[in-house]
């Protein structure tokens, strides 16, 4: 039996039909040669049957207090049927990106069944050049972006030879023993007073430094069409970028891949707004996972924290608003490296769970309202390194990694990327309220990237030509680097 820790827990409890807590991601495989849809499938099912072991989630299902007082507990599943969790969906005619698009939206506003392990894996066929897709889906209280790349990549051909990391079994928890967690969390935060009063001190010195007002001070959010509640309905768009140009153009302007990202999606937004006449006349804020997971370390669960940038949207000039990016993000990493020094979150004490539900369901109360939710952000961008080797399944090689993730309450908007053998996969998840097609977003950031790269390439003689086969058009299917 296994407590779940508070940071994962509070996925659950904000879980409700309109906002289903699970992450996902999209490979697209090329079928070998005489291998049929069906004898893929039927393999499959067998690597997952062997392999599931292997990764906590994947036996575990959760024994719920009903009363809400306690959190829940994982529990080993003796056998799991791998046909309620292995699916077969047909993918319309003609099988290009844009149905196999629409498809996986349909498919990421359905709620995962509490009743067995969180997670399920659906093959997608009918896509066009001999290919199938895999929407590979778990819910956020059992893993981070980091931690679902490992459950991945354990089932692919040649990774098996070592069982992935889980949490130690511990007491099943009580009223009493929660309040005693909690008492002796807070006596080792006396104990670390010292600690936490620099960690104070600190944070005071960041929030007063001129940087602080790029990532909105201590303001919520501006309001757009973005930030209201969200409804069940999701949409998905994806796009493809060349790692390599973006590195050397990081190069040549002095900041990060996240700095640049964070840019571009800036400039992809204030684009989607002003065309509307809604780009407030302050900055949009970011809230940027930060993973908090130590080299090497692969557990299972949540190991994450959030910071918040600035998105330069009122800068008409993308080196300026990269530049100011690069200073706000750089201001909130060093924010949330003192924050860290005020030690971890309590734990959940009894009766919280109830109270934290009540409160995400009576934020879908507001699902019909179409004023703004106040909100700390904007949107929620995030990057998780994939693997860097490229892989195959069942001996069909894996040509994309799309990442498919939450929007929620007042941010209808999350766009991920995901690194893998040298490309990055970007993924645009939204609630169709907030933004019906968010493939026009995502044209607006690859235009964004192109503006930005000609800049630079115009200020940098003897530079890379621009990779136009990077950006695949929406009726396509990603080709192979």
């Amino acid at each position: 039996m296994f407590k779940l820790a508070p940071t994962d827990a509070t996925f659950l409890f904000a879980e409700t039909p309109r906002t289903p807590m699970h992450i996902a991601s999209v490979q697209i495989f090329d079928l070998p040669a005489g291998v049929s849809t069906d004898q893929f499938v039927a393999a499959l099912r067998k690597r997952v049957q062997e392999r599931a072991p292997r990764v906590p989630y994947m036996t575990r299902r959760l024994q719920e207090d009903s009363a809400g007082i306690t959190p829940p507990n994982w529990v080993e599943s003796a056998d799991i049927d791998i046909l309620q969790h292995v699916h077969r969906v047909d993918v319309p005619a003609p099988g290009g990106m844009r149905e196999l698009e629409r498809t996986i939206a349909s498919l990421h506003d359905t709620p995962l069944d509490r009743s067995r392990p969180l997670w399920d894996l659906t093959v997608l066929c009918g896509l066009a050049g001999n290919r199938v897709a895999c929407y590979n889906r778990v819910h956020h209280a059992c893993v981070d972006g980091m931690a679902g790349q490992a459950g991945i990549v354990a089932l692919m051909d040649g990774t098996a030879a070592q069982p992935q990391p889980g949490q130690p079994a511990i007491p099943e928890p009580s009223p009493v023993n929660l309040w005693h967690d909690w008492a002796i969390q807070e006596a080792d935060r006396l104990h670390n007073w010292p600690r936490m009063l620099e960690g104070w001190r600190r944070v005071a010195v960041h929030q007063s430094h001129p940087d602080a007002a790029l990532n909105g001070g201590g303001d919520m959010a501006p309001a757009t069409p973005l930030n209201r509640a969200v409804g069940r309905a999701r949409t998905w768009s994806t796009a493809v970028l060349p790692l390599p140009a973006l590195k050397r153009t990081t190069r040549a302007t002095g900041t990060t891949l996240n700095d640049l990202l964070l840019a571009l999606c800036g400039g992809a937004i204030r684009s989607y707004l002003q065309r509307r006449g809604m780009l407030p006349g302050r900055d949009l804020l970011a809230g940027c996972p930060v993973s908090l997971r130590r080299p090497g370390d692969r557990m299972a669960g949540n190991q994450v924290g959030m910071m918040r940038v600035g998105l330069g949207t009122t800068l008409d000039d993308p080196l300026a608003r990269l530049q100011s990016v690069h200073r706000g993000s750089t201001h909130a990493k060093q924010l949330a490296a003192d924050m860290r020094l005020l030690g971890d979150a309590p734990p959940l004490l009894p009766g919280m769970p109830m109270l934290l539900r009540a409160a995400s369901l009576s934020g879908g109360m507001l699902a019909s309202d179409n004023s703004p939710v106040p909100t700390p952000f904007n949107v929620v961008i995030s990057n998780v390194p994939g693997p860097r080797q490229a892989l195959s399944l069942l001996g069909a090689p894996m040509r994309t990694h799309f990442p498919v993730s939450i929007p929620g309450h007042g941010m209808g908007v999350n766009i991920t990327v995901q690194s893998y053998a040298g490309r990055l996969f970007l993924g645009i998840t939204a609630c169709a309220r907030a933004m019906p097609d968010p493939a026009e977003l995502r044209n607006d950031l690859l235009a964004a990237w192109t503006e930005l790269d000609t800049l630079t390439m115009s200020s940098a003689p003897g530079r890379h030509p621009r990779d136009t086969a990077a950006f695949p058009l929406a009726s396509t299917l990603p080709k192979a680097a």
